[in-house]
């Protein structure tokens, strides 16, 4: 079940410092203004990289300033699409007024002003800057800009989104996988379609390109997979595939390593199978044990055995 914070557990107390500490830990660190009689609730879901945030409330205001950017930075975009109500969403000299359907941006990254006149219901999306920047490139130009589900390409991305985050953790990760790069792949073409063309800093060939090798090394984490096998597949050079995976801030080892120890973060908290660390760590494509506990700990920082006692599962025989 997705986590679920409201005002109406605090009683009679004053929701004020209680729905900004949500608000700030949930997304970014940020200021909020509230009436006496302020009421509110956020739920959270993720579907593979992305975060929704369901958010019900009175009217009220956010805003984020340079202060908050400096104490806390988060290189995520805020997707905000509303489900009723009117938010106005102010950012970069522009300032958007959003009602049933309608989505923009925002970004995390520099300061923003966020105002709900009325009460109001709205999706949040946190998607990381480097899966947008693949489609959109230079990001300052869409943020506080209305993309309207009046027009043809626009309701078909708001009714994605929505359906996106009704899902759950029983999604399988290579579905949520997938299901992510649609999200991004619909979200440009609503602004190419309701804006005009975009920035994009990759063209649709490398962004299937980039698809391919991510869906051909996860046919083999269990085995061995290297920059030549993918570079194979897909008939180019090994550089030219790790130019791609460049284009997402990492090289093709470092996403073979994270999504191994992902799915070994995984296997660790299946109370139904409760297999040893060491097999767990093996069946993912480990040569060394040292290594593993060294990666997991930098990685989620606790060792393997923690993390899973951690999670309430019991340790494995000879962990």
């Amino acid at each position: 079940m997705p986590s679920l914070y409201s005002t109406s557990r605090l009683r009679n107390k004053d929701p004020s410092s209680y729905w900004q500490d949500t608000i700030s830990r949930t997304f970014v660190p940020c200021v909020t203004t509230l009436p006496s009689n302020f009421r509110g609730a956020v739920s959270v879901s993720e579907v593979g990289a992305i975060s929704c945030h369901h958010v019900a409330a009175t009217r009220h205001r956010a805003s984020r300033s340079a202060a908050d950017i400096g104490s806390h930075h988060k290189d995520v975009v805020l997707l905000t699409l509303v489900t009723s109500g009117v938010e106005r969403v102010v950012q970069d000299g522009r300032e958007v007024v959003l009602r049933k359907g309608d989505f923009a941006f925002h970004d995390s990254t520099r300061p923003y002003s966020l105002y709900f006149d009325t009460e109001f219901s709205q999706v949040i999306y946190q998607i990381p800057r480097s899966l947008l920047r693949q489609r959109l490139g230079s990001f300052e130009r869409y943020t506080a800009v209305k993309l309207s589900s009046d027009e043809q390409v626009g309701k078909l991305t708001s009714s994605f989104l929505l359906g996106l985050s009704r899902l759950d953790k029983r999604v399988d990760p290579l579905i949520g996988e997938r299901l992510v790069d649609q999200t991004v792949d619909l979200l440009a073409m609503a602004f190419s379609s309701q804006r005009g063309p975009v920035d994009a800093s990759r063209s649709s060939h490398r962004a299937a390109l980039l698809y391919r090798a991510k869906l051909f090394i996860e046919s083999r984490l269990r085995g061995t997979v290297a920059s030549a096998d993918v570079a194979e597949l897909l008939g180019c050079s090994a550089r030219y595939v790790n130019d791609l995976f460049a284009d997402e801030g990492m090289s093709v080892g470092n996403y073979v390593l994270q999504r191994r120890l992902e799915k070994c973060r995984d296997d660790l908290v299946d109370n139904t199978t409760r297999r040893r660390v060491s097999q767990i760590a093996y069946g993912w494509g480990f040569n060394s044990i040292a290594h593993f506990s060294r990666a997991f700990r930098a990685r989620y920082g606790m060792s393997p055995t923690d993390y899973r006692v951690r999670h309430g599962v019991p340790a494995a025989p000879a962990d």
